[in-house]
């Protein structure tokens, strides 16, 4: 529901024909969850490079390795 909220209210044709209040109701969605999409949308992932050495990891070891595995191969690259 979220992602197609954030999509429909940022359509800048719709909100100059609507108010927000008015695209919000014919949504049928609470206004704090259009400004929660808004500040995620804008937040950075402050472990986006984790993440991708976590999937580095997994993928070069044939989709086998667990947590454990994973954290030790972490804890040895550092």
């Amino acid at each position: 529901m979220t992602n197609k909220l954030g999509a429909a209210l940022r359509n800048q044709e719709k909100k100059n024909k609507y108010s927000l209040p008015e695209l919000l109701s014919a949504l049928n969605c609470p206004r704090s969850s259009y400004y929660y999409q808004q500040t995620r949308v804008k937040k950075q992932d402050n472990y986006f490079h984790v993440k991708e050495k976590i999937k580095d990891i997994f993928e070069a070891n044939h989709c086998c390795y667990g947590y454990r595995r994973i954290h030790a191969a972490l804890k040895k690259e550092d």
